[in-house]
Formats: structure tokens, sequence, C-alpha cells
């Protein structure tokens, strides 16, 4: 009887046991759950001599407690208890048993990555649950369901929708329609037009899966809530960031009503984590980083620090913190995340994987290009390992390596790393995939760095039809196209056509994330490099202010964007001649550099170019010498010496040189210049061309007209070749032809040649433009030696009206006008007319440069030749005394002039 008594109680004490251990793990409280299922197994183990129900309900509790070291992770952990249950079952010699073993088995193998092996044991047990149950069950329903996941992760799409269709047709003969494993299939279905990128049905589907679970459960159930976080997921996916937030939103609502006790944690964290995301996308990072947060506290208290769910979310808190441009405290988040990762598994493993990944991110957007490549390259050594050649994420790794040769300017390295990345994807996806759109893109960006025009249009096009088939027209990936079709089309000096294209992205972005969002910063900065081309530079000014404003709003001030909208306003103000503004603009931004970056950062080197140019400008050449100097020192101890930015140095140090008329230190800089470049592009690249042009000036200069024309040429066919005819550039070319025409005494051939280029000029800008004005003012000092002095001074009056309409009175090549309409007074012998405007060019000079600059000094030269002309010698002596100071002070005693 005492027996008998104790054996009660400790079956009851089991059974007891066992309901709390359900209760927790219906709830995800998997510590608690673990600790009563223990509690269980050790009173059967204590009874001596354990009967078979006692054995089969040792197999459950064994099966239990795999699946939830599954759900932790825990795979070692998780396979033991496996292994015990399969032994327990061929002890109870119950074969029914097996394939539930072989399930867990398969599932452990499938989240390790294990992919084949899992698929054998998926089938292995399809096999003997056909054999013991027949077709029309729901345990071989089950099995299809198993063996389509692995097809799914395997990205065989379609046999995947086979299996589920399958597992879907006998749920719906054993059970009906309204059913949780109706739900299920509708759900795995559902993802795999997710994964495809078929969002319409893929949320046609979720959409079905919802009518069912709140049919079944009710609305205020779980499992509904499951539901609108599936359809928030496919809003995310089309950008309806709004649609997505109410969704998910939705479903946090529902976890939270239901939570009692705080036993629903895990999940609503997830959804937390996912809320993150959209507000990341959306760019209000401070709301993003503080639900992110809420997710990282609530699954740090459950799961502790060892997680690969911890991992992810430090992940998440980086690429805040990269958008943000605070890269110190994103790279402190990696290195949380992939010390997560590697004590979890210190051999290979995919959560160190993704670490690397996002380490390598934020050291590529702080330009630490060897350091992102260094990760990116661990990255893909892991995943190439364990998930072999022909995988998504080995894709991903291609992908994420082109972007730093890219940036390297290696750009055949960066084509090859893309064209790999796009053959595997094109292996594993639909053709018309956004995967697949966004990989035509990026080598579209590459091709344009290439000025393969016609190349990089041809891949926009294929992204943007792929991503008109999938989505409505108002649609991100649409606007993404359509703004960088608009930039190639700015490239070819095709300024109508891109601002037509930026205006279609600006309305579909303003539509879908609203007024402030980096993308909107964007698309106005764009706009506003195209009208500051058209030369209304108000404009320009008003659209780069905006976007300035959209990038405070939702940026630290130090963030790159801010930098970026500092430089172009800068840009404006020195194509306008205000010098001293665009000089405080770039100041700002290399400030601001300054105090994120190093002072050996590609940024930095980048700003001290920018502001040797207008130093340039203001004649100011050794101060400008000095930036370029320190700029190239800069890249060549980031790049070493086979780099484009150390190749624009010298572009730069070479143009100093030239103005300084130090000739043969010119040339020496534009040849190490153009040395690199046959290095690393084409030969018939616009760079290459450039340089070109460039070393022909220096000829022009020397007097040296044949040569100065065999580089004008070889510039002109390399720039007719990727532009065409109807091109500024081409105009420009044709003037410097005419100049070195002009100096051979050619003067037919010359205004021939100055016509083709004003007709160009006003074929693509118009009547009021500075580069039609700069036509006429060729066109007059043609005349002008032909001696037809009235043609030559209504042609000058033709371009000083047109800079008069477009700059401030004050511009510098309004004074250069006033220059030459006075020396063409003073040819027809009208000197107080000469004296006149000479006086008005050296006002605007004195205005804009101050006293010791060249113009200054061509100016007080000329005037004093016309005080000569008077006679008023004294008064001349004056002057050309001023001249020669200036001469010395800025060129030095060993100058032509």
């Amino acid at each position: 009887m005492a027996n008998e008594d104790t054996t009660s109680t400790i079956s009851q004490q089991i059974n007891s046991f066992c309901n709390m251990a359900k209760r927790y793990n219906d709830v995800f409280n998997y510590s608690q759950a673990l600790f009563y299922y223990t509690r269980a197994l050790d009173e059967i183990q204590s009874i001596v001599s354990t009967a078979t129900d006692y054995r089969q309900l040792q197999f459950d509790i064994y099966l239990h407690m795999c699946d939830i070291y599954i759900e932790q992770h825990e795979w070692t952990v998780a396979d033991q208890f496996c292994r015990e249950a399969l032994n327990t079952a061929n002890e109870l010699q119950e074969q029914n048993k097996v394939p539930l073993c072989l399930d867990r088995q398969g599932n452990i193998k499938l989240l390790q990555g294990d992919e084949n092996s899992a698929l054998n044991d998926f089938k292995k047990s399809f096999d003997m649950k056909l054999k013991l149950f027949g077709n029309n069950n729901l345990e071989v329903s089950n099995s299809y369901n198993q063996i389509g996941q692995v097809y799914g992760d395997q990205y065989e799409y379609d046999e995947a929708i086979l299996m589920y269709q399958k597992s879907l047709n006998i749920c719906l003969s054993v059970v009906g329609q309204n059913h949780p494993d109706i739900a299920r299939a509708y759900n795995n279905i559902g993802d795999i037009f997710y994964k495809q990128g078929k969002y319409d049905e893929a949320l046609w589907i979720f959409q079905k899966l919802f009518n069912v679970v709140s049919s079944v459960f009710g609305d205020g159930h779980l499992n509904v809530a499951v539901s609108y976080g599936n359809i928030a997921a496919v809003y995310y996916k089309q950008g309806k960031y709004n649609e997505a937030l109410s969704m998910y939103e939705k479903s946090l609502n529902i976890k939270l009503s239901v939570n009692d006790h705080n036993q629903l944690d895990t999940v609503i964290a997830d959804t937390y984590n996912n809320i993150g995301s959209i507000y990341a996308s959306l760019c209000k990072y401070d709301k993003a980083m503080s639900i992110y947060r809420k997710s990282l506290d609530i699954n740090l208290s459950l799961l502790g620090y060892c997680h690969p769910i911890i991992a992810t979310l430090y992940n998440n808190l980086a690429d805040v913190y990269n958008n943000q441009g605070k890269y110190d405290e994103a790279i402190m988040m990696c290195k949380k995340s992939l010390n997560i990762s590697l004590s979890i598994d210190k051999r290979n493993h995919l959560v160190s994987a993704s670490s690397y990944d996002h380490a390598g991110n934020a050291y590529y957007c702080q330009g630490r290009y060897d350091e992102a490549l260094l990760m990116f390259q661990k990255s893909f050594n892991i995943k190439h390992f364990i998930l072999g050649p022909n995988h998504l994420d080995v894709a991903t790794s291609y992908n994420n390596i082109s972007s730093v040769f890219h940036d390297q300017c290696k750009y055949n390295e960066a084509l090859s790393m893309c064209q790999k990345s796009l053959n595997i994807t094109l292996s594993i996806l639909d053709c018309k995939h956004p995967v697949v759109a966004n990989l035509y893109n990026n080598i579209a960006t590459i091709y344009g760095n290439l000025c393969k025009y016609d190349e990089a249009i041809s891949m926009l096009r294929k992204s943007l039809d792929i991503n008109l088939s999938l989505f409505d027209h108002n649609s991100i990936g649409v606007a993404v196209s359509y703004n960088r079709i608009g930039g190639i089309n700015y490239k070819q000096g095709k300024y109508g056509k891109a601002l037509f294209m930026f205006r279609q992205s600006l309305d579909i972005y303003l539509s879908v994330v609203g007024y402030n969002h980096p993308s909107v910063s964007e698309i106005y900065s764009n706009i506003a490099i195209i009208i500051s081309h058209q030369d209304k530079y108000d404009e320009a000014l008003s659209m780069h202010q905006k976007s300035l404003d959209i990038i405070l709003s939702v940026s630290d001030h130090s963030h790159p964007n801010v930098v970026a909208s500092y430089d172009r306003i800068g840009l404006v103000k020195y194509q306008q001649g205000k010098y001293d503004k665009a000089l405080l603009m770039f100041q700002k931004s290399l400030n601001i550099k300054l105090s994120v970056h190093s002072h050996h950062h590609a940024g930095v080197a980048s700003s001290y170019n920018t502001i040797a140019n207008v130093y340039n400008n203001q004649g100011k050449y050794d101060e400008a010498l000095s930036m370029h100097q320190k700029s190239l020192n800069i890249t060549l101890s980031i790049f070493g010496h086979n780099h484009f930015d150390v190749s624009k140095s010298y572009n730069g140090m070479g143009s100093i040189y030239c103005e300084l008329c130090k000739y043969d230190e010119a040339i020496s800089m534009y040849q190490k210049s153009l040395d690199i470049l046959l290095s690393l592009l084409d030969h018939d690249s616009i760079d290459i061309a450039a340089l070109y042009n460039n070393i022909g000036y220096i000829k022009y200069n020397q007097c040296k007209y044949d040569q100065a024309l065999s580089m004008y040429h070889k510039a002109l066919d390399i720039f007719l070749l990727i532009l065409g005819y109807d091109h500024h550039v081409i105009a420009t070319l044709y003037n410097n032809i005419a100049s070195a025409n002009y100096h051979q005494g050619k003067y037919d051939e010359a205004l021939l040649i100055c016509q083709k280029s004003l007709n160009i000029r006003l074929s693509v800008f118009g009547q009021n433009h500075p580069d039609v004005a700069n036509s006429y003012n060729n066109i007059a000092s043609l005349y002008n030696m032909q001696c037809k002095y009235n043609e030559a001074l209504l042609m000058c009056q033709k371009s000083l009206d047109i800079h008069l309409l477009i700059y401030d009175r004050k511009h510098p090549d309004v004074a250069s006008l006033y220059n030459n309409i006075g020396i063409i007074y003073c040819t027809l012998c009208k000197y107080d007319e000469a004296i006149s405007m000479l006086k008005k060019s050296l006002d605007i000079n004195l205005s804009c440069f101050g006293h010791n600059n060249i113009a200054v000094a061509d100016l007080y030269s000329s005037i004093g030749k016309i005080k000569c002309k008077h006679c008023k010698y004294d008064e001349a002596l004056i002057i050309f005394q001023q001249s020669l100071d200036i001469y010395l002070s800025v060129v030095g005693y060993n100058h032509p002039d």
C-alpha cells in the first residue's frame, strides 16, 4: 500500500511539473520551462522500475527540451536531447516515434546551415510516416512543410511552393479551411512569395492567413499579432513604411494585452526590433535607437549576453550610429556583436559572418577601406566555407567587396565582384527580383565612373523595368532608378532629361517617406546641381539649403551629408565668384571632417583640394599649392601612388604651376596625373581626355601651337566618342582649338570653329548663359585681331549683357569684360571710354581679390599704357610701379610679366 501511495504521489508530482513546464513554454519563458521539465525527469529517473507510461512521458519531455534548446540556439544541447529521445523510442520499439526525432534532428542541422543533411533526415522521416500513416495524414503534411523549408533555404522556390501546396491540400482534406495547420501552410507559401520579391502575391496570401487565424482564434490572439507582423514585413519591403508601422503597432498592442506576468517578453522584443527598423528607414534615428534599446534590454534580461539575438541587436544599433555619422560608436557596437558571436562558436559561424559584415560597413563609412575589406573578406570566407559558392549570402559578400573597390577607384575589380554577385543571384532568384534590380543599379554606378554611359543607362533601365513590374509607380525602388538615371543624364550633359528624372524621383519620395528624409535631401541637392549648371544660382542655393535643413533635422551636425551640403553650397558660391563665402563653406566642411576623422582621411584630403581651387582663383598661388600638397601627402599615405585621388592632386598642382607660368613643372604634374589614370581607366575616358586638354593648354601657353592642337584633338576625339556632338565640353574643346588657330594667325579657321562652339552652347544652354557669353567674347577677340573693332565691340557688349543678367555686378567675369571693352576703346583711340571701362574692371577685382592679385596688376599696366598715350608719364610711372610691385610679391622676379 505504501509503495502504491508513493508511486501515486510521484506520478502526481511528475504531471504537475510537466503541466507547469508546458504553461511556461507556451508563454516563451524557456528557463522556467526547462526547470520544471528537468524536475519531472529527475522524478521519473528516481523510480527504480520505470513503467512504459513513464518511459513514453520521458520521451515526450526529451523532445520538449530539445525544442526549447533549438529556440535558444543551443544546437549541441538540443541534439543531445534529440538523441536521448531517439534511444528511448528504440528501447520502447515504437517506430511511430522515430520520425519525430528525425524531424528535430533535421531542424537542428538546417538551423546550423547543413541543408543537405537536414533534407536527408526530413526525407527519411517522410518515408517512415508514409508507411506508418498513409498519405492523407497531418504528420505527412508536416514533412512536406519541412522539406519545403529546406528547398526554400536552398532558393529552390518552385519546389518549395510544390511541397507547401501538398501540405496545404492534405490539411484542407483532413481538418477543413479554418484550422491552425491551414494557417501554417498559408504562412509558409506567403514566406516563399516574400523571398521571391513577389510582394503582391505574398500580401494576398498573408491576408488569407489573417482571415483564418482571426476566425479560429479571435482578434486578440497572439497568432493574429503574428499575422499583422507578416503583413507589416511586406509593406516594409514595398517601402510603405507608415503602413508597415501601423501593422507592427497593431501586432505589438495585441502582444502587450495578452502578456500576463511578462511571459511574452521575447516576442514583444522582436516586434520592438521590427518597429526600430521602420524608424531607421524613416531616418528617425533617435526614435529607432530608443526602440532598439527596448528590445535589447528585454532580450538581455531573458537570454543573457551571449546569444545570437543580442549580437543582431548590437548590429542594428551599429547601423543607426553609422547613419548618424557616429562611426566610433558604430564600431564599438560591432565589436560587441562580434565578441558574442565568436564566444557562441569559436569556429566559423554565420552569426560571426554577419558581425564581420556590419563591422566592415562601419569601417567603409569611415573611409577606412583596408579595414573594411579585411572584415568583408572574413565574412566571405565563413559564408563560402559553410554555404558553398552558390548562395545569396556569398553574393552579398561579393557586392560588399565591390563597394570597397569602387570607392578605392579600382573600378574594374569592383565590376568583376559585382558581376560575380549578379551571376549567383540570377542563378538563384527570378530575374525580376528586387535584389537583381539593386545589383543592376550598382553595376550602372561603376559604368558611370568608367564613363561608359550607354552601358550604365542600359543597366538602370533593366533595374527600372524590374521595379515597375514588381511595385506601384510610387515606390522607393522606382524612385531610386529615376534618381540614378538622372545622375547619368547629368554626366552626359543632358540637363533637361536629368532634371525631369530627378523631379520624378522627388515626387515619389515625397509621397512615400514625406519631406524630412535623407533621400529627399539628396534629390533637392541633385536638382540644385543641375540648376547651378543653368546658372540659376539663387534657385540652386535655395535647393541646397532645403537639402541641408532636412539633413540637420534628422542627423547630427557632424554627419557626412551635412558636410556634403556645405561643400555644395560652397561650390555655388565659387561659381558665383564669391570666393570668400565659398571658402567659409569649405572651411566649415573641413572643420567637421577634422573633428570626426583623423587628419589622414580621404575626406580631409578632398577638402584641401577644394580649398586649393578657391585660392587658385583668388590668385593666392602659394596657399593653393600648399593645400594641394597637403592633400597629396594624405592620399599617398592612404592609397599609395596609383589612385584617382592622387591623380587629382597632381592635376590641381599642375593648374597652379600653369598659372605661375612654371610650365615644365606643370607638364610634370599633369603627366604624373595622366600616367595614374592610364593605369586605372580605359584610355577612352573623360578624365584622361581632360588631362590631354590640360597638357594642350600648357603647350598653348608655351606657344607650341602644333603640339597644343595635337593634344586638343586627342581630347576632342575621346569626348566626341563618349558625349556626342551636342555637349558643352565639345564646345569648350572647339573654343581651345580656335584659340590655337588664332595664335597661328588662322583667323578665318578660328572664327569658323568659334561659331561651331557658339552654336553648341546656344543649343545646350539657350541665350543667357556664361558659356554663350564666353563664345561671344572669343569671337570679339577674333574680330579685334582682324581690325573689325565695331563688330568686336558688339560681341563684347552681347557677352557683357549676359553676364550682368546672370551675375552680381561685382563678378570677376564682368570685370574681365570691362577690361576687354576698355582695350577695344583704346584701340579706337577713345581713351576716356577706355579708362572708364578699365577702372570699372579694377574696382571689381579689388573688391573680389584685394590689392595683391595678378588681374589687378594687369589692369594697372593697361591703365598705365593709356596714361602714356595721353603723355601723362608721371601718372603712368606710378601706376606701372604699382603693377610691378604686385607681380614681384605674387610671382617673384623670374616671371615673363
